[in-house]
């Protein structure tokens, strides 16, 4: 039986859950990639790569309690962020497709930066 300070927090399994699902998202857009189930460009599927990979280690670390977790976490926002403001040069998208794009950024960006705060204050 688990004591009470050992207890993974309710915030951190969505923490760790969240991260999780982006790294499979990522990271399976990978693996179509390179079963040839789509078309991205080599460079879209590298920043994938990058950024599903840090994102499931931020899931792992955060999971475990690892003094590293915020550092992954912001990690995880930074590649996230480059590769979704990298995606309309890399496809070729019109300004205004690109502008909803940038939202999406920065959510991100505030997703990963309140996730290493916690992790940092809260969980380290």
């Amino acid at each position: 039986m688990m004591s009470v300070t050992s207890r993974r927090s309710v915030v951190l399994w969505i923490i760790s859950g969240l991260f999780l699902l982006l790294s499979l998202n990522a990271l399976v857009q990978v693996a179509m990639r390179l079963l040839a189930m789509n078309s991205d460009p080599g460079s879209l599927m590298t920043l994938q790569l990058l950024t599903g990979t840090a994102a499931l280690r931020a899931a792992w670390t955060a999971w475990r309690r690892s003094q590293t977790a915020w550092i992954w976490a912001l990690i995880y926002g930074a590649t996230a962020i480059l590769l979704l403001g990298s995606l309309g040069p890399i496809l070729g998208l019109a300004s205004d497709e690109v502008r909803g794009i940038w939202i999406g950024a920065g959510v991100v960006g505030l997703f990963s930066a309140w996730a290493s705060w916690y992790l940092r204050h809260k969980v380290a």
